[in-house]
């Protein structure tokens, strides 16, 4: 395919991402495992629930290795809180599970 984005751009927003893993707003998804990259976010819908406040999105995605990529997973919560806490554990469970399974390790 074409490249939209240079290879350093590339480089800036997956080491931006790797910090939100290892000391932001993603550190529930960090494993001893194997490196993470991550983007949290909160999303507004316009909708509202019946008692008038309005219905929020979370959002979590990362990829790993960060070394070398081979794997991006997006969790997407309706009436979440954070990413962070919505998304995270759930990407470090399946990223884990992924891995082990991977290089044939017990999943339990």
């Amino acid at each position: 395919g074409k490249r939209i984005l240079s290879k350093q751009i590339c480089e800036t927003i997956a080491e931006a991402m790797l910090e939100t893993t290892k000391s932001g707003t993603g550190t529930m998804a960090y494993s001893p495992l194997f490196q993470t990259a991550s983007k949290t976010a909160t999303a507004q819908s316009g909708t509202y629930d019946k008692n008038g406040n309005e219905i929020k999105y979370s959002w979590f995605v990362g990829f790993f290795p960060y070394e070398k990529p081979e794997y991006v997973i997006c969790i997407v919560k309706e009436n979440g809180s954070s990413g962070g806490s919505d998304g995270a554990p759930v990407f470090k469970e399946i990223s884990e599970n992924i891995y082990k399974y991977e290089n044939n390790r017990d999943i339990s």
